[in-house]
């Protein structure tokens, strides 16, 4: 008799958990309000306390008959709380020996996520959702938050800004609603295939500015690189002023509408720091990454198609880029600093000194001293940097790696100091000078041409270009302009024919 009231006990406590947990599991996907959603997982789990209770008075003998119905989501915490992400022992291997975020028994992985990377800023996401939601109760009107859930997706009513003390009608802040972006002095946005992906407070963020729409890619814990539809950057555990956070780094990747995450480096003991921007090609990611904030620091690259990475057997490297197979960096090295060297990926070089050095030695015998190396995207065996020198006309070194073993140098003199940014055929985007200010500018091969723009009051740096659109930052902001809408007001048109 006593064994027939359990079983039935038994039916009616797994019917209404599994009735319950199915409803709880929509709450929670359909529902901001978190705390009601607690409550009912609360009222449920003093339902099964006392049925436990309940069937250890019946029979004492039970253990074997409780057992053979496991608690399999022990181990599956509500990952919206950062407490459970720092208490989930992440990352975990999958059966290939791979790190995954993916916690066994708890997640499927997906199509776009197959290693679970939302996992990882999950409470993040949560935290400014909620934060975001407040402020729109308290008043529709707001204009200082501004969130979606869950990434990626298009943040809510959130256009790029036009007017007030921008300098054209052709231009567009694009630091709007609280989003602001970075200081520092390092590259933390690009343009490729028709967007911006920026580095925003801590959050990776693209703006399509033909539709003016953003779209909140995911967390960033500074050093976003965008290129050729990828980004890289590092991510936090939890946040990054808190002691004891867990660093890795991830790529996304937009294909077809789509973003793909991967999970692409951690080092042994979960500290991977990101000591400066990556440079991102079509084939080919580079990676500065040191041991937490520490100077034991390696330059890394990789296939994107295989993430196996490879050191350069340096600690860092400034300024460069990387187009087709082929990477140029700028580094100090024991002859001289401002060094540029010239690599080819394929070759799967285990050193810099296995790659080709740009810079030459002058008459003395001293090696020149190259600014801002960039291929050409276009021709990935033509180079250009600025010659970094305090005597003679300011000068562009053109070299052409057609011929592997005896590359052709070009010297261009120029009207004016130039910082070359983005090589693109015969256009190229640099920073120079009028007077204090930093001033963004094109330049014309075939003409050799300068065109710069007519009023500069706030300062142009890190400029880049897609198409027509052209993107800089200043202090402070992240702004966007309409080439084309600029020939027409300004008369400067460095797509002219």
């Amino acid at each position: 008799m006593r064994n027939i009231l359990i079983i039935l006990l038994l039916s009616v406590f797994w019917s209404c958990t599994s009735c319950n947990s199915g409803e709880t599991k929509n709450d929670i996907d359909t529902s901001p309000d978190k705390d009601s959603n607690l409550i009912d997982l609360d009222n449920i789990q003093s339902d099964i306390d006392t049925l436990v209770t309940d069937l250890d008075i019946i029979d004492t003998d039970t253990s074997q008959d409780i057992n053979e119905f496991p608690d399999t989501d022990a181990d599956c915490l509500d990952l919206r709380y950062n407490e459970n992400t720092v208490k989930t022992d992440f990352p975990f291997t999958d059966k290939n020996g791979k790190p995954t975020f993916c916690r066994p028994g708890c997640d499927t992985p997906t199509e776009t996520d197959p290693q679970c990377v939302r996992n990882i800023w999950e409470w993040d996401n949560w935290e400014k959702y909620q934060k975001y939601l407040a402020a729109e109760k308290e008043d529709t009107n707001q204009e200082w938050e501004r969130e979606c859930y869950p990434w990626p997706c298009e943040l809510p009513d959130m256009k790029g800004s036009t007017g007030g003390s921008l300098v054209s009608k052709c231009d567009r802040r694009l630091s709007v609603n609280g989003y602001r972006s970075t200081m520092g002095a390092v590259w933390t946005h690009g343009m490729s295939n028709g967007v911006a992906g920026m580095l925003m407070n801590r959050d990776a963020v693209e703006y399509d500015p033909e539709k003016d729409v953003f779209t909140k890619i995911g967390q960033a814990a500074g050093r976003v690189s965008y290129n050729k539809s990828r980004y890289v950057f590092p991510v936090y555990d939890r946040p990054y002023d808190k002691e004891g956070y867990r660093s890795f780094v991830v790529s996304v990747e937009k294909k077809n509408g789509k973003y793909f995450y991967e999970f692409i480096y951690n080092n042994e003991i979960n500290n991977a720091f990101m000591s400066n921007p990556s440079f991102v090609g079509e084939t080919w990611v580079l990676i500065q990454i040191c041991k937490g904030d520490t100077k034991f620091c390696d330059v890394k690259y990789s296939r994107t198609d295989k993430w196996e990475w490879h050191s350069l057997d340096i600690g860092s490297v400034y300024e460069g880029n990387i187009v087709g197979n082929k990477l140029t960096f700028l580094t100090p090295d024991e002859t001289a600093d401002r060094q540029i060297y010239y690599c080819d990926l394929s070759k799967y070089p285990e050193s810099y000194k296995e790659c080709t050095k740009a810079t030459r030695k002058d008459g003395t015998g001293k090696y020149e001293k190259g600014h801002s190396p960039r291929i050409d995207e276009d021709n990935e065996n033509r180079l250009i940097y600025y010659m970094y020198e305090d005597e003679g006309p300011p000068t562009l070194i053109e070299v052409n790696y057609s011929g592997e073993n005896n590359p052709e140098y070009k010297e261009i003199e120029v009207d004016q100091y130039m910082q070359p940014h983005k090589v693109k055929g015969n256009l190229m985007m640099f920073t120079g000078w009028r007077g204090s200010k930093i001033i963004s500018c094109w330049y014309r091969f075939d003409k050799q041409k300068s065109y710069c723009p007519v009023i500069n009051n706030e300062g142009m740096e890190f400029s880049t270009f897609d198409g027509k659109w052209w993107l800089w930052r200043n202090s402070i902001d992240v702004q966007i302009r309409d080439t084309e809408c600029y020939c027409k007001e300004e008369g400067i048109c460095p797509f002219e024919e």
